[in-house]
């Protein structure tokens, strides 16, 4: 760090044109210091010795040029600039062998600009400008998407179950048991290659979409050897350092797992109710008395991560391998009003008659591990395969408690209640892909092999309920029900496991002159999926025959203690139906041709996708009768995309597409579940239909120099049957939240998105080191549930999950001679409300959430890297209403959730590279 040394920047341009040259090499002679230059052009080395050296300037089809003679000064920066000359005699037997760089900002923007259809997409090279941890929140900075509940992505206004995700081009396994959705927090944001969301559909992507396809891609070559220790923590206002409440915990939940303590132990009984007298309450009393929650302050969030790349050679092979471990632990804690009424004027703020109205402190606790284990074989300059696998363990803990009343159910009572919930997931991708080309590149066949795991453990969901007269001070009494209940004094254990294998071929050919920008291709292929999945879930209560205030007013922990079970005609009552339990199998067998035909400036891109889909479910009702789901749909999917070259910078895309929507195993099972969080039951629905989906997109794209983008979208969607939430509601105030297939719904929207550099602009300034990028949605959109005298929400309303509008601004600084860099990012989206309990109440819109963030980085030699981030959510307080499962927001429900979401998150990290 003391040495004497200074550093050379300058600009190498093509003589003829003036142009920056974008990745020439600027070599100190005789070493291996240099740099390459940026895409402007524009190249730094730092750390030169004093003294004079040589610099040696070359690129392929260029003439290498040496410049003799610099200077160098200590602590000083001496420009060179130059320019290169093109030299055609050397175009002739050049052979490169290597990977295509595709992290880049520019090589992603080229591949968003050569594809025959809309896509959108982010670079890694733009998520490592931010503190972006996860892919969850990288895709907030992709024009049209919303994240809910911080994992789940909304593309163009349509909720998670209308979009596919692949993870590199496999598809992805659901991560949730509900609906289709994959959780984007799972993936690591530096493992991410690339990020792309198509928008319109192709021949060769899955048919089972409205929003989009997300084509995820995780990194695998490597250019030199490295390995990197990360580590970083996170300090949350209003949860970090200050009081925390969960239940007892095993040994092993802080690496996402639990080790037994909550499962049921191995000689439990199959059903409770087939064993009586004493031996049910020795049975009983084995199980953990853990009711009452611990009291612990809660730690600043923590991460820390491992990676390391290594390339080498096994003869003539090239291999890469790259491996990540990274491991996580946050908390969160919120205070949340949860209000439902019979009606509620949106024009006004008035509300009806309440039905509950509750205030709940609101815990939780996540702990992950993650590892990304990835290989690639370059046998030759033709043939390249890759393996990589992903696994993730998740164990989320989430404690309620809850103070409030229940005004049907019990009007003159206070309610005290207390829910503790655990849930670990483990999930593992892996593919096997192979890439052969052949024929002078004219031809390429790409295959892949993959396979997917997912388990999903919910041991031991304690619910139960206190109460004492309104307006006392009276000892809270617990709620003792005289048979099973999933309410009262509950303990409900579920197990999920799933497996899917897949295989899919591509070929493509090219016709013509293979280096045409818009050449003359074919492609034929096919894909096959099969899924497998079995759940199971059990739950009973514990009662008391003759109720008595010395034990119930006992405190919790010593009411459910074990030498209170069987004393007072304490014991335990198995509920568990038999819809509680279901198994499912999915088949999908997909082939499809295209053909991208250029004729004179327009470029078409036509063909169809053909899928036979067969899903099949078997569970049983309450009466022990077989239900039998059998539904084999055969699709046909044409879709065209129509590309004209305004210019050699500007083009417009017309495109076309019909794509389905099919129902998922948990919406056709007939369990019912109780959300305690929303006081609500949710059940499936078996007679679910697949719906059928037409696309429309317009959009305009300019690229005033590399790496930059104007884009300018239209969209239209027309759904026939659409699956959606429809809400009915019992006698005493409890809703019910289940699935159906609405008549019709429509879809329509415009984006925005602009990537700028300034460095053209700032001359010497500081301004040149930055950059901005904008993007914004405004999305409007109708479905009509149809007519049905049992709904609680409007018939016309908006789609599930829809934002009216959206709106991301960046701006990046990059000082390279400093090590210097700071970024700023702003998110807004607003949730678009429908009426509920009257057709006199339009729709509203309800306050929008506004985020900011921003980081600033700090390269310490070349080893070292410091970062320090803060993010603030703006609003200072939020209504919206909401779905049954994981707080994501609907329209068209009518409970009306208030509370606070205002606060912020600091983080700061060092990166070292060893």
């Amino acid at each position: 760090m003391f040495a004497q040394s200074g550093s050379i920047k300058g600009t190498i341009r093509d003589a003829a044109t003036n142009e920056g040259i974008i990745g020439a090499n600027v070599i100190l002679e005789g070493t291996t210091t240099g740099a390459s230059t940026d895409v402007n052009g524009n190249y730094v080395i730092p750390k030169v010795p004093t003294g004079t050296v040589n610099l040696v300037i070359s690129y392929i089809s260029y003439r290498t040029k040496k410049v003799e003679g610099v200077r160098i000064e200590e602590n000083k920066t001496t420009t060179i600039n130059t320019n290169l000359e093109e030299d055609v005699a050397m175009l002739q037997d050049i052979v490169v062998v290597g990977a295509r760089e595709a992290h880049t900002d520019i090589a992603v923007i080229n591949e968003i600009k050569n594809a025959t259809q809309v896509v959108s997409g982010v670079s890694s090279e733009q998520i490592t400008r931010s503190m972006d941890r996860d892919a969850a929140q990288v895709m907030m900075r992709v024009p049209g998407i919303t994240i809910q509940d911080n994992r789940f992505i909304s593309i163009r206004g349509v909720s998670e179950r209308y979009n596919q995700v692949m993870i590199n081009n496999a598809i992805a396994p659901s991560t949730e048991i509900d609906v289709r959705s994959f959780s984007f927090d799972l993936i690591p944001s530096n493992m991410i290659e690339r990020m792309l969301v198509y928008k319109s559909g192709t021949a060769d992507l899955p048919g089972d979409f409205a929003g989009g396809v997300i084509k995820l891609f995780t990194q695998s070559s490597v250019n030199e050897n490295f390995t990197n220790i990360s580590l970083s923590g996170g300090f949350r206002v209003g949860t970090t350092l200050n009081d925390f409440q969960q239940s007892k915990t095993s040994s092993t939940d802080f690496l996402g797992f639990d080790n037994g303590f909550r499962k049921l132990p191995s000689d439990f009984p199959a059903n409770l109710n087939d064993v009586s007298g004493e031996n049910a309450f020795d049975v009983v009393r084995s199980l953990p008395n853990n009711f009452s929650p611990i009291r612990s302050t809660a730690a600043p969030d923590f991460s820390f991560g491992v990676g390391f790349g290594r390339k080498f050679f096994i003869g003539k092979v090239d291999v890469s391998n790259l491996t990540s471990i990274n491991y996580s632990y946050g908390s969160q804690y919120m205070n949340i009003d949860r209000n439902l009424y019979l009606q509620y004027n949106s024009q006004t703020g008035t509300v009806g008659s309440p039905i509950f109205q509750y205030n709940d402190d609101f815990y939780e606790r996540s702990n992950r591990v993650g590892i990304i284990h990835n290989w690639r074989f370059v046998l030759n300059p033709n043939t390249t395969i890759e393996f990589k696998n992903l696994y993730n363990q998740i164990g989320d803990h989430e404690t309620v408690l809850r103070n409030g009343q229940n005004l049907v159910q019990r009007s003159s009572d206070e309610l005290q209640n207390y829910g503790y919930r655990y849930t670990e997931r483990r999930i593992y991708s892996g593919q096997l892909l192979g890439t052969h080309k052949f024929g002078g590149d004219r031809s390429t066949l790409s295959w892949l092999v993959g396979t997917n795991y997912l388990l999903r453990n919910e041991p031991d969901f304690r619910r139960f309920r206190t109460f004492r007269t309104a307006g006392t001070d009276n000892g809270y009494e617990i709620i003792t029900p005289s048979q099973s209940s999933l309410v009262d004094n509950s303990r409900f254990y579920s197990n999920l496991d799933e497996y899917s294998i897949s295989n899919g071929v591509d070929f493509e050919r090219k016709l013509g002159k293979t280096d045409a920008k818009n050449p003359l291709v074919y492609k034929l292929g096919y894909y096959v999926d099969y899924r497998d999945r079995s759940f199971a879930a059990r739950y009973f209560s514990y009662n008391i025959r003759n109720p008595r205030q010395e034990l119930t007013l006992l405190p919790i922990d010593q009411f459910f203690a074990p030498e209170n079970i069987g004393r007072g005609d304490v014991e335990a009552t198995e509920g568990t139906n038999l819809s509680d339990s279901y198994k499912g199998t999915n088949l999908l067998t997909a082939g499809y041709a295209s053909i991208s035909i250029p004729f004179g400036r327009f470029y078409l891109s036509t063909g169809a996708r053909v899928e036979h889909n067969r899903q099949q479910l078997e569970s049983r009702d309450n009466a022990n009768r077989r239900l039998n789901v059998d539904n084999p749909i055969f699709v046909p999917m044409p879709f065209a995309n129509l590309s004209f070259d305004l210019s050699e910078r500007s083009l417009m895309r017309l495109a076309y597409s019909r794509t389905v929507n099919r129902p998922e195993f948990r919406e056709l099972a007939p369990f019912l579940y109780y959300d305690f969080v929303n006081e609500a039951n949710v059940v499936g629905s078996p007679d679910l239909e697949t719906a059928r989906i037409h696309n429309i997109d317009l959009r305009y794209e300019f690229y005033p120099r590399p790496g930059e983008t104007i884009s300018i979208a239209g969209f239209y969607k027309n759904f026939d049957k659409p699956i959606e939430n429809y809400v009915t509601q019992a006698s005493d105030g409890t809703q019910q939240f289940s699935y159906r297939n609405a008549v019709l719904a429509n879809n329509v929207g415009v984006e925005l998105e602009v990537r700028k550099s300034l460095s053209d602009i700032a001359g010497e300034s500081f301004l040149k080191n930055l950059s901005l990028v904008f993007n914004g949605s405004y999305i409007y959109s109708r479905v009509d549930l149809g007519s049905d005298p049992t709904l609680i929400q409007d018939r016309i309303r908006a789609l599930q999950g829809q934002s009216p509008y959206i709106a991301n601004l960046a701006a990046f600084y990059d000082d390279r001679d400093r090590g210097f860099a700071f970024n700023v990012f702003y998110n807004v989206f607003g949730k678009r409300i429908s009426r509920v309990g009257s057709d006199i109440f339009p729709t509203v819109y309800e306050m929008p959430r506004n985020m900011l963030d921003a980081t600033i980085s700090k390269t310490i030699g070349e080893k070292v890297t410091l970062k320090v981030g803060a993010q603030n959510i703006l609003n200072a307080r939020y209504r919206f209403f909401q779905d049954s499962n994981r707080n994501r927001e609907i329209g068209g429900v009518d409970q009306l959730i208030t509370g606070y979401q205002r606060g912020a998150y600091y983080t700061a990290g060092v990166a070292i590279k060893l």
